[in-house]
Formats: C-alpha cells, structure tokens, sequence
C-alpha cells in the first residue's frame, strides 16, 4: 500500500480535463442525467454524437462518431455510429479536426499505442461465432492477428467453463512488444464470466501461447524490468481450503516474484476500485505492485461513505478521475426498491449524488456540487 499520492503516474482521464492550469467538467444535473448525456458526447432525440467546443462552451462542432473511447497523442478514438472504429485528428496541421473511419464493420475496441489500435470482431466458421483478434494502424489498414475457436477455449478450460454466447476479451494488457490479454464467454441470465485463459502474444501475432488458467475475468502484470510475473485468480476446482484466496503466479521473466498482496479481482485491477469492507478506494496504475490508496478508510468515514450495509447496497462511488493533483470521485446514494427487483437482480432508486475534488497534496476534500 501507497499513501504518497504525489508520486501518482498519470490517469486517461474521461470525465476532468486540465488545461492551461484549470480543470474543466461538465456539473451534471438530474435533467441532464436523464439525457444520457457524457462529457465530449452527448445524446439528441436518441442519437449520440461526438462533439468538440471552445473552452467557453461556444463553437460547438458535431461529428459523425457517437462516442470517445479514447486519445492518444492528438488522435481521438472513437466508436461510430455503426459500431466500427473512427479517429478525429486534432493536430495543428491541415487535418486538424477532421474524421475518418478506421474500420466500418462492429467492433469492440480493446487498446491503443502510438502505432497501432486494437480491437475484435466475430466471425462465422461453421455454424459457430468465434472471436477474431485485429488492430489497425491509423490509416485504417487492418491486420487479423489470431481466431480463437470456441474449442480452443473448452479444451483450455479442462472442462470446467461452459459456452452459451461467443467469446469476450475482458482483460487486455500490451507491455513493450508482448500483449497479454483474457479471453472467455458470459454465460446464463446473469451473464456471469465463466473463466478461461490468459493468453500472450507478439504484437504482430506471433509467438501465440496460453500462460494460465483463470477463474475469474481480470488479470495483474507485475514488471520491474527484468522481472515479469502474472497474478490471476484460479478457478474454484484447484483451491486448497476454504481459506484460499485463488490468487496464483506465474513467472513470466526472470525469478524474482514479489509478495504483492491482491485482493480477488471484481474489476480489472488498473482503474479504480472501492474496497468493499473498508471503503477505501484503491489503483493499481502500473506494473510496479504499489497498490495507490486514493481515498482512506478514515476519509471515506469522514464523508459518511458506507457502500454496503448488512450486504446490501446503499452508496456507488463512481466517476474517478485523476487531474493536476487532484482526484475527483461521485457518491450516489442508493435505496433498495424491492417492488422493482426481480429474484436476485436487485433494483435501487437513486438518491442525492454529491461531487468531491480531493487535493493530493494537502488531503482536502471539499464538495464541487450535488445533484
């Protein structure tokens, strides 16, 4: 665990920007949240579209695409309204602000480099939808990397995972020149990951090999530049005790393996996550195994943050973000509605949501706005 948030690597950011020393947002209300409204998109009689203004909110300027996924170096990614992949440039030079497609087709974008973005796309063979892995260079020439079939899968699983809906990519890492990536299917009314494996391969599809077995869907890399190794959760049917966490490694390079305590992944262990029992929010931002406490036990206590209460919900901490030294996070209050709720899908009214900033340096926390 790390309390020194001054030393913090930088975030994607997606809902706070900081510009020439400022920090902007959009304050969100019950109106606009009704809307479906999201920063730098935004929805008008049902159809989202990517839109660029001044920083005074002037000049709006629509495009084609309906969403960010994300930016890089200049270039916005974004999701058509087809589903494909498209990019807006926003360099300084005669292509500033223009769009083009990447890929027509639907896809599920995964990453992106300064070269390359990732993605993938089913296919037919046979009478089976199997995933397709691929990325495109940003002139939007396509390469298929790898097809992993259904039977792939099973027989990797030994068993033990089962195949109602094609295949998803939930956990996708690119370290240097190697990708890392889980791959497995959601199954039943719940749509619950069944586990599969850990795959590893060259970023130009080559060198193709499974590294572990999971349990669950997310995956941790530790890498300290000669040494490498895997953290993932094993699936039930090889834990030892009912005290068994299911946290396993693999030595991916070198010998060394860390004595990193992980918790069992719910979510992928590079965004932000809010520990169940304490109420802190923890980041793990990189490969280094510092785990980053955000927002303490004791300043979570402080602002009367209490997610869970006698098992069930009452607060979402949600819309982390990280900006010029300063972590902005939502608390939405949660009411159980048990007329709305349908077997175990509980159902919860939303209450007041409240927007904090934190300033990293001296800890303090005080209310932007609530809604």
């Amino acid at each position: 665990m790390s309390y020194d948030l001054e030393s913090l690597p930088a975030m994607e950011n997606g809902l706070y920007a900081l510009w020439d020393g400022k920090v902007y947002f959009r304050q969100m209300t019950d109106e606009s949240l009704a809307e479906g409204r999201l920063y730098s998109q935004h929805c008008e009689n049902g159809t989202y579209r990517v839109y660029f203004c001044g920083l005074d909110g002037k000049d709006v300027e629509e495009y084609a695409s309906s969403r960010v996924l994300s930016a890089m170096d200049g270039r916005i990614i974004c999701q058509t309204a087809d589903g494909g992949l498209s990019l807006i440039d926003t360099d300084t030079d005669a292509a500033a602000g223009r769009e083009h497609v990447l890929v027509e087709d639907l896809v599920y974008y995964l990453d992106a480099t300064e070269e390359e973005v990732f993605f993938y796309r089913y296919q037919m063979s046979g009478e089976t939808e199997e995933l397709v892995l691929c990325k495109t260079d940003y002139e939007g020439t396509v390469t298929v990397l790898k097809m992993i079939t259904r039977q792939e899968y099973l027989d990797c699983t030994d068993g033990y995972a089962i195949y109602e809906y094609p295949m998803d990519i939930p956990c996708f890492q690119c370290l240097g020149d190697t990708l890392y990536f889980s791959a497995g299917s959601y199954n039943g009314n719940a749509h619950m990951y069944s586990g599969g494996p850990v795959y590893s391969m060259k970023k130009d599809g080559s060198d193709f090999r499974v590294e572990a077995v999971l349990g669950g869907a997310y995956f941790y890399l530790y890498d300290d530049g000669e040494n490498r190794v895997l953290y993932y959760e094993a699936p039930a049917t090889v834990r030892t005790s009912p005290e068994d966490t299911g946290i396993r490694t693999v030595n991916l390079r070198g010998e060394k393996t860390p004595d990193i305590t992980l918790a069992p992944p719910y979510a992928a262990y590079d965004k932000p996550e809010v520990h169940g029992e304490s109420n802190a929010v923890l980041w793990y931002p990189d490969t280094s195994g510092f785990c980053y406490v955000l927002l303490s036990e004791e300043e979570s206590a402080a602002l009367s943050i209490d997610a869970y209460v006698d098992g069930s919900r009452m607060q979402k901490v949600s819309d982390i973000d990280l900006a010029d030294g300063k972590l902005f996070f939502t608390v939405t209050d949660l009411s159980y509605n048990r007329e709305n709720s349908i077997g175990w899908r509980d159902y919860y009214d939303r209450g007041r949501s409240a927007c904090y900033c934190k300033d990293l340096k001296s800890g303090e926390i005080r209310l932007l706005y609530e809604y």
